[in-house]
């Protein structure tokens, strides 16, 4: 996978790849700045993996699951992973 290729946020996809806060951001139409601000305030999740400043992860179970909690995805999405 490239650096920076996308994984889409299907319902359906890969059940635990890693994705970034620019990917996240990209699937929701907001800044990465943005994602980081609701990370830290508790809105959305911590990153499962920080090892610096510049490095964070999340799960994509992670961000399936914050996502249905705060509304972007429908319920049973999230059975198919």
């Amino acid at each position: 996978m490239k650096r920076n290729s996308f994984v889409p946020l299907d319902p359906h996809g890969p059940g635990d790849a890693w994705v970034t806060a620019r990917q996240i951001a990209d699937h929701l139409n907001l800044t990465t700045q943005t994602v980081l601000l609701w990370s830290k305030s508790g809105r959305f999740p911590k990153a499962d993996i920080r090892t610096s400043r510049r490095f964070q992860r999340w799960k994509l179970s992670t961000v399936r699951a914050a996502l249905q909690r705060i509304g972007y995805l429908p319920e049973g999405a999230i059975a198919a992973a």
